[in-house]
């Protein structure tokens, strides 16, 4: 059944092709007799046949070309460019049909004019066969631009990678372009050529060694999804910090923030690490954890004035009252204060920095806060503030982080603490500069050596 469905339609498709054919011989017949050209029995090669064939060829590809193109300038009045039947019906779309049709017709009218099975009948037809086949490959290249542009205007596709599987074909269409011209040439089969190919496969991948291992990591970017044309994306290794502007069979190309553009090959995205940042555009929120350093010697319970002082803060007024309830208020000597675990001046701040953050109005309500203290160092106590932002824009991320550093290097002095920063010239010069000492550091003389003794 399905040997007899094949052949039907192997019938289907070329019974009217080989009537078409006779119904074309047949009428280029009646043609010449209407013309008064007879074409010469025994002859190889009727010259006056031969324009006549040519010049009906020519006719053909005009009244074609300007045809096709007229009707597609009438319906692209009713479609707009980025339409999908705009781009089918494109002008240079349809010179290529009137090309195609044209050397078809003159491929099948050639024997009446030059006789089959001679040398100029063979020359001709493989010319005829190249032009054929390199228009057809054309055709068929234009099919798949026209599906990729389709693709690109589709939702659904946009983020893939698109242009490398174009690539990708382009470079197979040429491949079998060229295997089957040089089978036309010398005559032979194309799987000959193929198995000839064979042997210098090793040779043929050294030189495509780059465009496979492009095909191969442009198939992984696109399954993976690891970045697409409109990506922020960070690759410290090679310099990167930019958006991604193409992907591309052999290169990615990467508009950087100083305006630079970097291209590298698309397997350096899938052997190495890199960071993408759309995930954090996607959340609508961008994090901010950023360590202040204070100045361990300023850290300290906190006085009575100094607790009257922080109350006044609307912020600590609730905090404070609800905590000098319980017991832990300032009392007046160390001891008592290490006893009775009072307030801390680093803590209230800490406390003052958390509802700050609560209240802040560009922080993302839905995602996590917090201010803590990090290990400390050489360079003071860490505390760090983290949070993020409602808005994923950089200049607004930038200008609500300098307002919320701004206001906690203000505030700090307020808990009677210091920033730590190491001492620079200026420190050096304030530093008083110690008293002359009163004993003689001059050597004494002999005559006093002499007294001595």
């Amino acid at each position: 059944m399905r040997v007899f469905s094949s052949y039907s339609l192997f019938r289907l498709v070329m019974d009217p092709a080989i009537s078409l054919r006779n119904d074309l011989i047949d009428f280029m017949h009646k043609l010449l007799d209407a013309t008064g050209i007879h074409m010469h029995e025994g002859n190889p090669t009727d010259y006056s046949v031969l324009l006549f064939v040519i010049a009906f060829s020519l006719l053909v590809w005009w009244l074609l070309r300007f045809g096709l193109i007229f009707s597609v300038r009438l319906l692209s009045k009713r479609f707009s460019p980025d339409d999908r039947i705009g781009m089918i019906l494109d002008p240079e779309n349809m010179k290529k049909i009137a090309v195609f049709v044209s050397l078809i017709i003159l491929y099948i009218l050639i024997p009446l004019a030059i006789e089959p099975e001679t040398k100029s009948s063979t020359i001709v037809h493989r010319v005829l066969d190249i032009c054929l086949t390199i228009l057809l490959l054309s055709f068929v290249n234009t099919v798949f631009k026209v599906l990729f542009n389709i693709l690109n205007h589709n939702k659904n596709y946009r983020a893939r990678p698109l242009k490398s599987l174009l690539q990708v074909i382009q470079i197979l269409l040429f491949c079998i372009g060229c295997i089957i011209v040089v089978s036309i040439v010398v005559n032979k089969s194309p799987a000959n050529l193929l198995t000839g190919l064979g042997a210098s496969a090793a040779i043929l991948m050294l030189i495509f060694r780059n465009s496979i291992l492009g095909l191969v990591s442009g198939v992984l970017i696109s399954e993976d999804r690891m970045l697409k044309p409109g990506d922020w994306i960070s690759m410290p290794t090679y310099d990167i910090d930019g958006t991604v502007r193409e992907v591309t069979l052999n290169t990615v190309k990467i508009d950087n923030f100083d305006n630079t553009t970097t291209m590298i090959p698309p397997y350096v995205l899938t052997s190495e690490s890199f960071k993408n940042w759309n995930s954090m555009t996607l959340s609508g929120g961008r994090r901010v954890m950023r360590s202040i350093n204070i100045d361990i010697s300023t850290v300290k319970f906190c006085s009575p004035g100094l607790i009257d002082r922080l109350t006044r803060l609307n912020l600590l007024h609730d905090y404070i009252s609800a905590h000098a309830q319980t017991g832990q208020t300032s009392p007046s000597d160390i001891a008592e204060s290490v006893n009775r675990s009072a307030f801390t001046n680093i803590g209230l701040f800490r406390i003052y920095l958390t509802r700050y953050l609560d209240t802040l109005p560009s922080r993302n309500k839905g995602m996590m806060y917090m201010v803590r203290h990090l290990q400390p160092t050489e360079a003071g106590i860490p505390v760090q503030v983290y949070f993020f932002t409602d808005t994923t824009d950089w200049v607004a991320y930038e200008t609500i982080q300098a307002e919320v550093f701004d206001h906690i290097m203000s505030v700090i002095p307020c808990f009677e603490l210091a920033v730590f920063q190491y001492p620079t010239g200026a420190d050096f010069h304030r530093v008083p500069k110690p008293a002359e000492d009163s004993v003689s550091l001059h050597r004494p003389n002999d005559e006093t050596h002499n007294n001595h003794d």
